[in-house]
């Protein structure tokens, strides 16, 4: 997340940039079962996204495999060439507040 900007209570708006990179969904479909050495790491990294979004009052409320983007240095998916995670598909995101209750997100 580069920026957000709250308009009201009903509107967020938030600037992400751009990243090449496939969702966790397709990188199981691809590799198959990870290690739990490579799940901790992914699962660290997302901790550190999440984290940062609540420090700024944020909420995701969507977060699913199909939201999170993976990166890798090169093009075979080598865990080990990992560059970079992002969250992505923050349309149902808001900012925390005494209004800020309920469900929310994809359906199973």
């Amino acid at each position: 997340m580069i920026e957000w900007q709250k308009e009201d209570d009903r509107i967020l708006h938030i600037v992400m940039e751009h990243m090449d990179g496939i969702t966790l969904v397709d990188l199981f479909e691809q590799r198959g079962a990870l290690s739990e050495e490579q799940i901790k790491k992914l699962f660290f990294r997302i901790m550190i996204g999440v984290s940062h979004m609540h420090s700024a009052n944020v909420i995701h409320r969507d977060l699913t495999l199909n939201n999170i983007l993976v990166k890798f240095e090169d093009h075979n998916n080598n865990f080990d060439t990992l560059e970079e995670i992002k969250i992505i598909d923050l349309g149902f995101a808001t900012v925390i507040n005494e209004k800020t209750k309920g469900f929310c997100g994809s359906p199973t």
